[in-house]
């Protein structure tokens, strides 16, 4: 069920989707994520499945947006050269 949670070594774990939601994300991690359970949780926190709560530590704020990169700026293509190419007079 949603929003339910549990407990674990202090910290709080709160789903924020269905079960089947995550036994799905689960099984599309690869083997080596899945083989420790912490990763498997950093990746449920990444993907938004989960909420994790330490107590004594305050939640992160949100960042704030990055500024607009400024636009490179581009200079204009070069001018194709009206002398004509060189060519060699036979000898």
């Amino acid at each position: 069920m949603q929003g339910q949670g549990f407990e674990y070594g202090g910290v709080k774990f709160t789903k924020n989707v269905p079960d089947d939601a995550i036994r799905t994300f689960v099984s599309r991690l690869s083997e080596d994520k899945r083989k420790d359970l912490r990763e498997v949780v950093y990746e449920l926190e990444d993907a938004g499945l989960i909420t994790i709560e330490i107590p004594g530590e305050a939640p992160e704020p949100l960042a704030a947006p990055e500024p607009p990169t400024p636009a490179r700026a581009v200079s204009p293509p070069a001018k194709a050269s009206t002398r004509k190419a060189r060519t060699r007079k036979p000898s």
